[in-house]
């Protein structure tokens, strides 16, 4: 599948209500959790970010690849936060759903700021492979000096699916950190399955 169509994929999947409330039950009302909605792993993941970001007390987070905006909508209110995706859609259920936070429909490259947190989960497996170190490289010149790039990837303990370029494991993620020679250093790694 070429990069257009496995954008599209994706772009489409943007429909109401994505990662905000994962069910509807027999009344039709919104069940925000359930634990049978692939919504709860995300989630699952989504608050152990959310823990590694505040740790770290910044005053400003950049979520690249931000989709509907979910991830930023659940830090605390005293961090600016700020959220970037490729896909219109997508940013439309962000402004809806958070409208207080600021949404770019851009390639995180035409930003201007930088930030204490640069967060990536669950959007380098959706970068073509001849432009992931220069992506890499984009996230690492949006972080301030003394600030931290946390990104997240799928394992290749799960099917790759089509709208996806690449699984990961440590070997590979470690391989794209060192091809894309941006000025990085490893502090952590986490493997959730």
């Amino acid at each position: 599948m070429d990069q257009k169509n496995k954008f599209k994929v994706q772009d489409n999947q943007y429909t109401f209500p994505y990662h905000h409330i994962s069910a509807l039950d027999e009344n039709c009302y919104p069940l925000r959790h359930r634990l049978d909605s692939p919504a709860f792993g995300y989630l699952c993941y989504i608050y152990h970010i959310k823990e590694m970001v505040e740790k770290s007390n910044p005053t400003s987070v950049l979520d690249v690849g931000c989709g509907d905006g979910r991830f930023i909508s659940e830090l605390s209110d005293d961090i600016e936060k700020v959220g970037c995706d490729l896909s219109y859609r997508a940013i439309q259920f962000a402004k809806g759903f958070n409208p207080q936070f600021t949404y770019y429909n851009e390639d995180v490259n035409n930003l201007n700021s930088v930030f204490d947190v640069v967060t990536c989960i669950e959007t380098l497996e959706h970068v073509p492979d001849c432009d992931v170190d220069s992506f890499i490289n984009d996230l690492a010149n949006k972080t301030k000096k003394s600030g931290k790039v946390i990104i997240s990837v799928p394992t290749t303990v799960v099917p790759l699916k089509n709208k996806h370029y690449r699984h990961y494991n440590i070997g590979t993620f470690n391989n794209e950190l060192e091809s894309s020679k941006a000025p990085l250093q490893i502090k952590k790694i986490s493997i959730y399955i």
